[in-house]
């Protein structure tokens, strides 16, 4: 079974903008695209601090969606958050082992249009690789309209040793990441089945780890001793 490592927004925001960061220096692309769904929020993560008009989103348009799919969705998000952690870690590990089994002409059903952008260097930023058949399919389709441009892969993890794709940069490997945007990740305010280490122990039985639901700042604090075991503060 692999590990699952949550990360919050905030967590996820500053190790994303390291990484993100550190691939410009190395690489400096000139056209990045980034694969919708998750893609998205990892756009708006850097879009600030780097030149966005070099910026594309990228989505896999599959030809049908049916309708028990979008129910069972909207029903097991509810569900869902009100799972235990440690369940919800065993039904990502089901989820991906029948994923890496997907073949790639079930990938290659799905349909992608890209324009001939006239750049060589391109690279193109996931949030994950788990059998490489969708950034596969995104490759070869770019191939085709830019046969000339070099193209790199860059995502957060790579979840599967086996995969048909190896990317060029990458975070983490053969481990499994509840990201902010996943069904899974309550986001419900109540630290105490928070988890945000995934060491499958609750954050609030763990000194190492900070339970916050708002963060205070604190100009001036001013504490006095009435008692012997009684204090006033006042901040």
């Amino acid at each position: 079974m692999l590990k699952v490592k949550t990360f919050t927004e905030k967590k996820l925001k500053k190790c994303f903008h390291n990484f993100f960061t550190k691939i410009i220096d190395d690489y400096n692309p000139e056209v990045i695209f980034f694969v919708a769904n998750a893609g998205v929020y990892l756009k708006q993560m850097i879009d600030a601090e780097h030149d966005n008009s070099k910026f594309h989103i990228i989505k896999i348009q599959r030809k049908t969606t049916p309708v028990k799919n979008i129910l069972f969705n909207k029903v097991k998000l509810q569900l869902l958050k009100k799972l235990p952690k440690f369940i919800l870690n065993f039904i990502r590990n089901i989820e991906h082992k029948i994923y890496i089994k997907t073949k790639l002409s079930e990938v290659y059903k799905n349909k992608i249009i890209i324009k001939n952008f006239n750049k060589k260097k391109i690279l193109i930023v996931d949030d994950a690789i788990d059998t490489g058949s969708t950034m596969k399919l995104i490759i070869d389709s770019i191939k085709e309209t830019n046969p000339k441009s070099i193209i790199k892969t860059a995502v957060i993890v790579r979840t599967n040793h086996n995969s048909i794709v190896v990317p060029d940069y990458s975070i983490f490997k053969n481990i499994l990441i509840r990201f902010p945007w996943s069904l899974d990740y309550n986001n419900n305010g109540d630290p105490t089945d928070d988890d945000t280490d995934g060491n499958g122990i609750a954050d609030y039985l763990e000194a190492n780890v900070t339970l916050a639901l708002t963060n205070h700042e604190i100009k001036r604090l001013k504490v006095f001793h009435l008692t012997k075991n009684f204090y006033v503060v006042f901040y």
